[in-house]
């Protein structure tokens, strides 16, 4: 999490300049979009090999329209960066004194959400090494993300450049995102079935449209 994303994207060029081609940093990161594997050699400490199967990541932060217009130049385009990020701008609203306070309850309700999806554990092989969990779509929620899949092909084939590649991004975002909203609704007791059910994928679906 970053409080200004303008930081994290000046520090993918530290090493642009260096040995006469860019650095690592912005290879790792569209890598990580994807979980795929990821090692690093050290040259010091402990440990002289880190091994990660599935460097997953989720970066979340906030910045400036005309910051971010400026960090995302050809190069960040053309690499695939910009088309990873989920853009939210939501309409400017004026500012109205309000009182109103998150009650203890609700507070409560969240930590308790959070505590159950931290509690969430990784299958493991008969080695005991840790791989994904499969969850699948139930079979209405399949038969909608279908639907949608191929309405949104048909738009993806009218677009080109920028937007094209944003909008091929969005196809598995639609995924996850039903995989996090269902999670979130069986944390909270507003599901039973382990499998993402057409509400969950309704949801996710609604906010890709928004987006």
């Amino acid at each position: 999490a970053r409080d200004e994303l303008a930081g994290w994207l000046r520090g993918l060029d530290r090493y642009a300049n260096k040995s006469g081609g860019g650095g690592s940093d912005e290879s790792f990161y569209l890598s990580a979009f994807n979980g795929e594997p990821h090692a690093v050699d050290r040259r010091t400490g402990d440990r002289r090999e880190i091994y990660v199967a599935s460097a997953a990541l989720w970066i979340t932060g906030s910045i400036q329209p005309a910051i971010l217009r400026r960090a995302l130049g050809t190069e960040r385009r053309e690499s695939g960066l910009a088309a990873r990020l989920l853009l939210t701008a939501p309409p400017a609203r004026p500012a109205t004194w309000s009182e109103k306070e998150v009650s203890p309850l609700t507070r409560q309700w969240l930590h308790d959400v959070l505590d159950r999806l931290y509690e969430l554990q990784p299958e493991a092989d008969a080695e005991g090494r840790e791989e994904p969990r499969i969850v699948r779509l139930e079979p209405d929620a399949k038969k909608a993300y279908v639907a949608w899949h191929d309405r949104h092909g048909e738009e993806l084939a009218e677009l080109t450049g920028d937007r094209a590649a944003a909008w091929s991004k969005l196809r598995e975002t639609a995924a996850r995102l039903a995989l996090i909203l269902h999670a979130v609704r069986v944390a909270a007791g507003n599901a039973t079935s382990e499998d993402v059910d057409r509400e969950s994928m309704d949801r996710a679906l609604r906010l890709i449209e928004w987006h």
